[in-house]
């Protein structure tokens, strides 16, 4: 293929081959000027730049017959030296040139002026508008885009103008209009203003020549950021100025790079200037400490500058931040963005010394986690006496041990014999004697005189021997302890260790506290069954105390429609009848009109029970603000003069004497409906059948004996006999002291309640010592069942409730989200208030 098809995709590549090949055959004939066709063309356009006229002669005569030689012929060639352009054949000649004016030729894309020398803006603003440009008309988003990119500035000397454009365009990009439509105010603002600063390069010019005479020099290299751009504009994701500052110190690197890779110029030296103090510690920290967008950049920063190369100047004398802001006022060629600093034209010692502050954290460092491994010698004592909660089981397990050992001496022994070696005499004894050998004193260890128990005294300062009394008083209390109260044999069995303690020992074992046998002592461990609540055993009528809860929904059919229906449970505490209203809705006035129909029925009561409808809230989605629930309700209590308690949250064991029989009732219906919906005038008389059935259940266990007389039951004291009437005599029941016969029957129910099923509800073997209960200020763990997978919510203690026992089953626990009343039975004490408040002891 001798041709090369114009417009096809690999035709730049195949002419820069072809170009860069010819002049590879040239190479030993002319090294220059085949060094200046493969680095200073551009496709087909060749400029370069020469420290003399001679050589720009020279190198030039060279390029144009390398390239004539391979049949490319250049023409054009155009130069600020007329002596260069008087030997080259075929110049760029303007005969409408007049006398005086400024000649200007287009380079790359920049206006050069060659009789100055120096270089320029082309604009390029005549695809815009006139009245866009001159009149007040607000422009497009699609001409103010066609405006910011028209300006060419490869090499950024335009910048602090430039950049102003750039962040109106992404403000109204951020904007949403559309392509077609006209710019809001503030923009068209910006726009006019953006519009005369622009104007205003037309007329600037720059020496192209940087360093006319010079070989070598210092590259300086300014940067800075803003929230809005960085010599180009910030993305649209918001970043933190500090990594903005990085991210500006990169470029800058970068740009250095370039330049001194592609400049024919000996840089001594490269200086980075940065106004940030935060990046310039990063800089001088390990990038591997901080995270990975920050880390990544550092380490690219490594790759091109070193620690040395950054300093810091003031954000007043950084030249950087002309192009991060505003446009300057005046910009013009004497402006600092083209001549830099004017401290650097002053010596080392007056540039800006970096002032010493204290490093803050940014919250870029990464948090790193360090494993150690220690080893640690253990000097436990062998068999383990903190593993055992019986004297039994140690005496036994230490016997174990001292058979093993007794069994490694004889095999030690026989192999020593075989090898005619002396065995070693060792002591491995783990009797206690041997244990308390290291804890006695050097002067005790000198008197030989002594008998063994004097010189080695017993030393009871250690845990494990601690330990060993514990168990040893609870083996003591166990075995020889007289008496059914459990104080009683505690002491018994503190007796009969004193008496056979030997005499001389430093500390009785009996000393041990309570404490410690509580810890180990699985029975002292559980929290003890304390009286039953007044309600239970003082003589009330059955309205007097309730409890009341919700169940349901329940499906009903209305016409051609289902609705929802739910059943309020009213639960006398005393002899644990049942009331069942049915209430339309979860509503707080719904509960009120359930409240006067049962009170209409039943009789106003003192004191009402009821939890803090959690379970309302996962039974029904409508459910309204419970806390509007709990006002209405108190408020209409307060009317009938009753106290209105609720239990904690979380505690529905305190409301097992209603949630039991709300199952009754929902096993009852459930048998009954099937799935069903009812009318409900049918539901309501099922709920009342339900009712009725549930008070017929006996209190007391049933006779098998058909004489004995009938189970005790809550239909006895609400209407005064069981499921069926009760076989009494007319000439009893009837006559003019008919009150009396019913106010006999109702105190002879009474007794039977007493002395039947009030023994059943706390049995006589359950009754425990008392242990330790929750304090103020403990810190505890709180039992949630709906807590998240490894959650372990903990607080202190706030606030105690002691019962009229002074037992205390509720507490106000302080924690990061506030306070929760929780009972005891949902927290588990960590540590107590007296462990945090006193330091433990040195040992």
């Amino acid at each position: 293929m001798t041709s090369l098809i114009f417009g096809a995709a690999s035709s730049p590549c195949t002419a820069i081959y072809i170009k860069n090949r010819n002049a590879s055959e040239f190479e030993l004939e002319y090294p220059e000027a085949c060094k200046a066709i493969r680095l200073d063309h551009y496709v087909d356009d060749f400029l370069k730049s020469f420290n003399s006229i001679e050589e720009a002669r020279r190198v030039s005569k060279q390029v144009y017959e390398i390239h004539r030689k391979a049949a490319f012929e250049l023409r054009g060639w155009a130069s600020n030296e007329i002596e260069v352009l008087n030997e080259m054949p075929d110049t760029r000649n303007d005969d409408n040139v007049q006398l005086g004016a400024t000649h200007e030729l287009k380079t790359l894309g920049l206006q050069w002026d060659i009789n100055n020398d120096a270089l320029g803006f082309n604009l390029g603003l005549r695809n815009t508008p006139t009245e866009v440009l001159e009149t007040s008309l607000p422009p497009t988003k699609r001409q103010v885009t066609s405006a910011v990119m028209s300006v060419f500035d490869p090499l950024g000397l335009a910048s602090p103008v430039l950049i102003t454009g750039k962040c109106m365009l992404q403000d109204i990009w951020r904007s949403g209009i559309d392509w077609d439509e006209t710019i809001e105010a503030d923009a068209h603002k910006k726009w006019l203003k953006w519009v005369n600063d622009i104007k205003k390069l037309a007329s600037i010019r720059i020496p192209r020549c940087i360093s006319p005479g010079h070989t070598e020099g210092e590259l300086h290299v300014f940067v800075d950021a803003s929230e809005k751009s960085k010599a180009r504009v910030a993305p649209l994701k918001v970043i933190l100025i500090p990594r903005l500052e990085l991210q500006a110190a990169l470029l800058g690197a970068r740009l250095a790079s370039s330049i001194l890779t592609e400049i024919e110029l000996n840089v001594t030296r490269k200086i980075f200037w940065t106004d940030s103090r935060t990046v310039l510690s990063w800089i001088r920290s390990d990038p591997r400490s901080f995270k990975p967008f920050v880390a990544h950049r550092l380490a690219e920063l490594e790759e091109h500058t070193t620690v040395k190369c950054w300093r810091w100047v003031p954000t007043k004398l950084n030249v950087a931040d002309d192009a991060t802001r505003d446009p300057p006022t005046h910009f013009d060629e004497t402006h600092r963005w083209f001549h830099g600093p004017d401290f650097l034209r002053k010596s080392e010692d007056e540039w800006p010394q970096e002032t010493v502050e204290s490093e803050r954290p940014t919250g870029e460092e990464r948090s790193c986690t360090t494993l150690t491994l220690v080893n640690k010698e253990d000097s436990q004592v062998v068999p383990n006496v903190s593993r055992f909660s019986s004297w039994t089981r140690l005496l036994r397990s230490t016997a174990r041990v001292l058979q093993a050992i007794d069994l490694f001496r004889v095999k030690r022994k026989v192999n020593a014999l075989k090898h005619k070696r002396t065995a070693t005499k060792t002591s491995s004894d783990p009797t206690w004697k041997h244990i308390s050998k290291k804890a006695h004193t050097p002067a005790q260890k000198d008197k030989r005189r002594l008998e063994e128990n004097d010189r080695h005294p017993l030393s009871l300062n250690c845990d494990y021997i601690r330990r060993a009394e514990t168990l040893l008083l609870l083996e003591a209390q166990k075995c020889f302890g007289k008496g059914n109260d459990t104080l009683t044999r505690r002491q018994n069995g503190r007796n009969i260790i004193s008496r056979r303690c030997d005499r001389n020992c430093e500390k009785s074992p009996t000393n041990v506290n309570g404490a410690e046998l509580t810890e180990v002592c699985r029975r002292c461990r559980l929290r003890r069954v304390t009286c039953l609540p007044n309600a239970y055993v003082i003589t009330n009528p059955p309205s007097r105390v309730r409890g009341v809860d919700y169940f349901g929904p329940m499906s009903v059919t209305i016409g051609r429609r289902h609705e929802k229906r739910y059943g309020a449970l009213f639960t006398c505490l005393t002899t644990r009848a049942v009331h069942i209203e049915l209430a339309e809705s979860l509503s707080s006035d719904s509960m009120i009109l359930a409240l006067r129909r049962f009170i209409a029925r039943r009789g106003t009561p003192r004191v009402m029970y009821s939890d803090n409808g959690t379970n309302f809230v996962g039974a029904n989605k409508e459910l309204m603000n419970i806390q509007e629930v709990h006002e209405k309700m108190k408020k209409e209590a307060d009317v009938r003069t009753i106290t209105w308690k609720f239990i904690p949250p979380g505690a529905p064991n305190m409301g097992g004497a209603w949630e039991r029989l709300v199952r009754s009732i929902k096993t009852a219906l459930a048998a009954t409906l099937r799935e069903r919906s009812p009318r409900e005038e049918v539901l309501h008389t099922l709920l009342l059948e339900a009712e009725h059935i549930v008070n017929s259940r006996p209190l007391t266990e049933v006779d098998v004996e058909p004489a004995e007389a009938e189970s005790l039951t809550p239909n006895h004291f609400l209407i005064g006999r069981s499921a069926a009437a009760g076989h009494f005599d007319d000439n009893v029941l009837l006559g003019p002291a008919n009150w009396r016969t019913c106010q006999r029957l109702a105190d002879h129910f009474w007794q039977r309640w007493l002395r039947e099923y009030l023994p059943t509800l706390v049995p006589a073997g359950a009754r425990r010592p008392i242990c330790r209960a929750p304090a103020e200020g403990d810190i505890v763990l709180i039992v949630d069942s709906s807590s998240p997978r490894y959650s372990w919510p903990r607080g202190r203690i706030k606030k105690t409730y002691p019962g009229p026992d002074n037992q205390v089953r509720v507490v106000d626990v302080e924690t990061t989200g506030g306070v929760l009343r929780r009972p005891t039975s949902k927290i588990v004490v960590l540590v107590s208030a007296e462990a945090t408040a006193v330091p433990c002891p040195e040992v």
